[in-house]
């Protein structure tokens, strides 16, 4: 079996789409267009990695912090990004929570398209009063 070298861990591995990434090349040539597939010079678990890290550093930009800073109070800088929604009288981080019970939604949630128009309000009056008795709990 054919093996490959990571090109950042410099561990080896069966050159297989199990641990490389595949990518699709096309080449010019005097025959014409020639298209083949070739595997990524890193392993997945190295992509991946360095993903998170990409995927931290661009928060870091839009929050205007340091990657250390961000690390050591992660929590804190993903609740200041989050959305709160806002309920009656109460907030939510969820948006299940923040949207209208809408008709589809709860023909949805039955498996049931063809419903009277009393057992679909009948329904949406059980979740408000559900989302009520939760949120007095909270409180």
């Amino acid at each position: 079996m054919e093996t490959k070298i990571c090109g950042k861990c410099k561990n080896e591995f069966p050159k297989t789409e199990e641990y490389f990434f595949k990518r699709l090349i096309k080449q010019e040539n005097k025959k014409g267009l020639s298209i083949y597939f070739s595997f990524k010079s890193s392993c997945k678990t190295c992509h991946k990695q360095q993903s998170e890290n990409n995927r931290i550093k661009n928060r870091c930009k839009h929050l205007n912090c340091e990657v250390s800073e961000y690390r050591e109070n992660w929590k804190m800088q993903y609740r200041k990004t989050r959305q709160i929604y806002v309920i009656g009288n109460s907030e939510t981080k969820s948006k299940f929570h923040a949207k209208n019970i809408t008709d589809i939604y709860l023909k949805t949630l039955l498996r049931n398209s063809f419903l009277p128009k009393e057992i679909i309000e009948t329904k949406r009056l059980i979740i408000q009063l559900k989302r009520e008795l939760k949120t007095l709990k909270t409180n």
